[in-house]
């Protein structure tokens, strides 16, 4: 016998032989030789009985018992093991009921797991807007404090002029100071803006800079042909602060030829990358510190800030490297500032 297998089993006897079939088929006869009788109570008992042994073997395992008073031959024997279960249906029902409530807490189970595990990503989507809403106010009073900062450098170069009384100077300036002004109000509408509106708005920073010192400078400006300027967005006002900060604080305290570059390159779907070289006098060896590189500009602090709070809602690496120029002779030839700027879409903004 195998364990947990049904089997069917048949005994016949008479007054000379035993026999045993299972499954249909003879396995074994014993001569008997004594006569069968059968008391007047209770001639036949199954699976429980004085013997522990009878009790733990036959219990539970014995399904329908039927009795023949005759000896069956071979062939109604095998014709019983073929016959269809009784009780086949009620087999049936009863998988069926056991299968049925162990679905039915699997599926109670994983409702609750899924109710959990949604619960908990409603509370995490939460937490995560709300981070995103409170980076975002930062970033828009982050971008209000620049704006400010510009315009009232520009406002003392007008006031500058005035004072020395160079009116044309004055005129021109200011002319060029209010096509700029209105380009940085259109845009402000809008956190972000094409590659081809902050060139524009560089542009015209640069050249009223040059206007203001007298040409005392000149610069180029490349763009990766990889970058679709009418229709890729950046943050608005990123890379000014940091060409203000080569102007004033690189280029003019020097003598002789000043330069300034702009090169804008494709990284990936993702960012870009601003280089932003001059050739001044750079910053001293004792002062490569971060700490003294933000105390030139307030506005590169707001800059900072703004592209570490995007790196965090976008899930962009971005942000600023500083690098001085060592020429041959070990001196400093000037500064090269590296600015990783996020491509952003029309939703954010």
């Amino acid at each position: 016998l195998v364990f947990n297998k049904w089997n069917h089993l048949v005994f016949t006897y008479d007054s000379l032989h035993i026999a045993l079939y299972i499954n249909g088929k003879f396995e074994a006869e014993s001569q008997k030789n004594f006569e069968t009788t059968f008391l007047e109570t209770d001639s036949v008992v199954v699976g429980n009985t004085a013997s522990k042994k009878n009790d733990r073997c036959s219990r539970g395992v014995i399904d329908d018992i039927h009795f023949y008073h005759r000896v069956l031959s071979d062939i109604e024997i095998k014709a019983l093991y073929n016959a269809d279960n009784p009780n086949k249906i009620k087999l049936i029902m009863n998988a069926v009921l056991k299968y049925s409530l162990i679905l039915a807490l699997i599926v109670f189970l994983s409702i609750i797991l899924v109710w959990r595990r949604r619960k908990s990503l409603s509370q995490e989507k939460n937490k995560f807007e709300l981070n995103n809403k409170i980076y975002e106010m930062e970033i828009r009073t982050l971008k209000a404090q620049m704006n400010p900062h510009f315009i009232f450098n520009s406002l003392n170069s007008i006031q500058q002029f005035i004072m020395l009384n160079e009116n044309e100077k004055a005129q021109t300036y200011l002319s060029k100071f209010s096509k700029l002004i209105r380009r940085l109000l259109e845009s402000n509408t809008n956190e972000c803006i094409t590659v081809t509106d902050e060139i524009q708005i560089l542009k015209g920073y640069i050249e009223i800079e040059a206007l203001r010192f007298d040409d005392a400078f000149t610069y180029s400006i490349e763009i990766d042909g990889k970058i679709n300027q009418a229709i890729v967005m950046i943050p608005h006002l990123m890379i000014q602060p940091f060409i203000e900060n080569s102007i004033w604080h690189g280029l003019l305290p020097k003598k002789g030829n000043k330069e300034l570059s702009i090169k804008l390159s494709y990284i990936s779907e993702e960012s870009l990358s601003c280089v932003i070289e001059d050739n001044g006098v750079g910053r001293e060896a004792s002062k490569l510190k971060e700490d003294t590189f933000k105390k030139k500009s307030l506005a590169l602090s707001y800059v900072k800030q703004r592209l570490e709070l995007m790196s965090k809602i976008l899930n962009v690496k971005c942000g600023v490297e500083v690098i001085d120029k060592i020429n041959s002779e070990g001196k400093s030839s000037g500064t090269k500032i590296v600015v990783i700027i996020p491509i952003v879409n029309k939703k954010i903004c």
